[in-house]
């Protein structure tokens, strides 16, 4: 069973010495909530790390394995199966510490609100869904969230160790080949033949918007929206399960319908108001991340470290305003690829055509 442990890491595994293992004499008596002892003595040690009875201890309570169980299956050699399960989990977790692998609570809180066991028929995490998940399981959020970070971690360090799996040499070989191949090209440039962007005038970009005006029309959107972040709305900067319970409270808000100004009425922030937008080269991620989702009036949206909460007041089609430089750039360059594309189509033709000729005359 030990031996199966070799495999894992072989960097731990250097200065593992097993001193001595402690099956019998644990006092199973009356077990209670489990084993409960203060012996200190070493059963295991890895490196320079000891693995005492109360580590095994805290093993054994944790695994969920009830004394029954255990009592039953001594002869089935439970004790060094969980033995083994204990030096397992502390090999992997040596590896994690020699790594500096590490998992802050936010990602953990996300990954809790990720979980589909706990959302609701509208895909929203429902609070109440987790709590009847930790009762049932008896557990508490600490506890859970250990676990979960306990796993995410193991994850890392898998994820991590498996990224330096040496790769089969053909796989290389081809690779190599696919990099490295080379391809003699012969290429006229045509971009001296196409009309300049500057050389487009206004009556021109009139025609061409008349001539596309319903392809061209865009859909603008008022609104308004707040950033909310912990310091602004619990007063810290540490993403903790308070500030995790506000947002909840206010999705909570937005489900049952509350207005916009009632969900910030005891909130103090400042409201961000946007009129006539549209998506341009001119990047705005939370005004554009809030576009992306206004076919929804109101909502609560993650954007990077922050939560947007947004409110749609009017949507709208316009056509293209020449007047915003913006807007005229995208035309110009729009009306630009056109004449490319034109002038391109006809050059294919014109080949075409003495294609054409030629073959009939040498046929």
């Amino acid at each position: 069973m030990i031996e199966k442990l070799k495999n894992l890491s072989w960097k731990q595994f250097g200065g593992l010495v097993l001193i001595f293992i402690i099956i019998i004499a644990f006092g199973f008596g009356g077990f209670g909530g489990g084993f409960s002892t203060n012996n200190q003595n070493n059963i295991a040690k890895i490196n320079k790390t000891n693995v005492t009875t109360q580590d095994f201890i805290d093993y054994v309570n944790q695994s969920g394995i009830s004394a029954d169980a255990i009592r039953d299956n001594l002869e089935n050699n439970i004790i060094e199966e969980l033995l083994s399960g204990l030096i397992s989990t502390t090999l992997i977790d040596l590896e994690i510490k020699d790594f500096d692998l590490s998992i802050n609570e936010k990602t953990i809180f996300k990954n809790i609100k990720k979980n589909k066991n706990f959302h609701d028929d509208n895909g929203k995490f429902e609070r109440v869904k987790y709590e009847k998940f930790l009762l049932s399981n008896n557990m508490s959020a600490p506890m859970f969230e250990l676990k979960l970070k306990n796993r995410e971690l193991q994850k890392h360090l898998f994820d991590f160790i498996g990224a330096g799996t040496i790769t089969p040499k053909f796989i290389i070989d081809k690779k190599f080949e696919e990099n490295n191949r080379s391809l003699d090209i012969e290429y006229f440039n045509m971009e001296n033949l196409y009309k300049l962007k500057s050389d487009y005038t206004d009556d021109e970009i009139k025609v061409f918007i008349e001539e596309n005006k319903d392809q061209l029309k865009r859909e603008y959107i008022d609104f308004r929206y707040v950033i909310l972040n912990p310091k602004n709305l619990i007063g810290i900067e540490e993403f903790n399960q308070d500030f995790f319970d506000e947002i909840d409270e206010i999705e909570n808000k937005i489900s049952q319908e509350s207005s916009f100004e009632n969900i910030l009425e005891n909130i103090n922030v400042n409201i961000i108001d946007i009129s006539k937008f549209a998506p341009s080269s001119n990047k705005q991620i939370n005004e554009e991340l809030i576009y992306s989702k206004k076919e929804t009036k109101l909502d609560l949206i993650e954007s990077g470290d922050n939560f947007l909460l947004y409110n749609i007041d009017q949507k709208y089609d316009l056509s293209p305003d020449l007047d915003d430089e913006i807007i005229k750039g995208e035309i110009v360059e729009l009306i630009y690829q056109k004449g490319k594309f034109d002038y391109n189509r006809k050059i294919l033709e014109e080949f075409k055509m003495i294609n054409s000729i030629t073959q009939n005359l040498m046929s």
